[in-house]
């Protein structure tokens, strides 16, 4: 399960992903975003990255009417999201003693051997 507050989306990366899949398409904006029923100003913030968020219908419609994934519009994002778990696994495992990083490692060991038990 993926948790929303730790999630960054690269806004920057996913608007010019949408831009380059509209204009590969042939969509000007007018016609993406009434397919997407969004607004041209809408569709033009997020391509311009000055959006805070968009929501994920709207990302879902984006990628329906462009042909397109999710996973595509938004690999950096999670990708990036990755480097930043094992960045921070990394500062804790550094804050750790030796003693305490062999409780840690065991104790991924043993849940890794165990996986069908958490899900």
């Amino acid at each position: 399960m993926i948790d929303n507050k730790n999630v960054k989306i690269n806004y920057k990366e996913l608007g010019i992903r949408i831009h380059q899949k509209r204009i590969e398409r042939g969509f000007t904006q007018e016609e993406l975003s009434e397919r997407v029923n969004i607004s041209p100003k809408y569709l033009s913030n997020i391509e311009a990255n000055n959006v805070k968020s968009v929501g994920l219908r709207t990302l879902i419609a984006i990628a329906d009417s462009l042909d397109t994934t999710l996973d595509y519009l938004l690999f950096d994002s999670f990708r990036n999201n990755k480097n930043l778990a094992n960045n921070e696994i990394k500062k804790m495992l550094g804050e750790m003693t030796r003693q305490q990083r062999s409780f840690a490692m065991e104790s991924i060991k043993m849940i890794l051997n165990n996986k069908d038990n958490f899900k």
